[in-house]
């Protein structure tokens, strides 16, 4: 088991979430999924409400047809639309919330979140309306004028993430492109997102996450530290990785090593190229 996994009880996901007062009406959690995924919700959200119980902010789900069975999470249904630009600009405009933190139904909470720690963040995001930030060290980061936050300046690679990241409403709406994947978002997205100055990430990591699918498939470990967790993990709903994804996704880990070891002001250049390959 991972350092740090300390979910180790069942915890009702009926208990109420804190009352949300003032300041954390202004931001939202949108929990980005389909009804395809919706096996992984049980795990996502029993965990989500074992590490985090007085989480202050409404949490939204997105899906296609399908709601998830607790009061507190607010679905956003999108029907036959499976595209991720076009699910995730519906859900969005639906949200009255003007900051969003983006969540992936497949990274599980797996340490105790900080809560005050959390709002004092929010509380300087609404105070600088940054463009986004993200909750965990970047490369390519820069010291910035604010205690604990650095800049991210303009041609990092992976400027635009869905991963552990604060937006701006406008801005991410301003991004999406309807032919996109979700990772060609984060590519490509990037240059995009070179004419907004204010990119910032933390200089510590605020939410502890175990990744578990990769590719709609377990990922072994992952799967067994999550069952040995106690969490309600539906073992037949997905195939677990075989060897020849393994072989694969070592090929795309070694490829992405190499590419760290190019100067930070071409390696977009050539995940460029990668990402507009067959």
């Amino acid at each position: 088991m991972s350092e740090g996994m300390i979910i180790t009880s069942r915890t009702s996901l009926k208990e109420p979430l804190a009352a949300r007062t003032g300041e954390s009406k202004r931001l939202a959690i949108l929990v980005s999924s389909y009804d395809a995924y919706s096996d992984l919700w049980a795990p996502f959200f029993t965990a989500f409400q074992r590490s985090w119980p007085d989480c202050p902010y409404q949490i939204y789900l997105l899906s296609n047809y399908t709601s998830f069975p607790d009061q507190a999470i607010k679905p956003i249904m999108v029907g036959d639309i499976i595209a991720w630009p076009e699910s995730i600009r519906l859900a969005v405009e639906q949200i009255s919330e003007e900051f969003i933190f983006l969540f992936l139904e497949d990274w599980f909470l797996i340490r105790q979140v900080d809560t005050k720690k959390f709002m004092n963040l929010v509380e300087w995001v609404i105070t600088q309306r940054p463009a986004c930030i993200r909750l965990q060290p970047v490369v390519g980061m820069v010291q910035s004028e604010f205690k604990g936050i650095c800049h991210l300046p303009s041609g990092i690679p992976y400027r635009s993430s869905t991963v552990m990241s604060l937006w701006r409403k406008d801005v991410l709406l301003d991004l999406l492109r309807p032919d996109e994947t979700i990772w060609q978002f984060e590519i490509q997205g990037s240059v995009r997102t070179d004419k907004y100055p204010d990119f910032y990430a933390t200089e510590e990591t605020y939410l502890h996450c175990l990744h578990g699918v990769i590719r709609g498939k377990w990922i072994a470990r992952a799967q067994k530290e999550l069952i040995a967790a106690g969490l309600p993990v539906q073992t037949q709903s997905r195939a677990l990785f075989s060897i020849s994804d393994h072989i694969a996704q070592l090929v795309r880990f070694i490829r992405s090593r190499a590419l760290k070891l190019i100067p930070i002001r071409y390696q977009r250049r050539i995940r460029l190229w990668f990402v507009s390959s067959p």
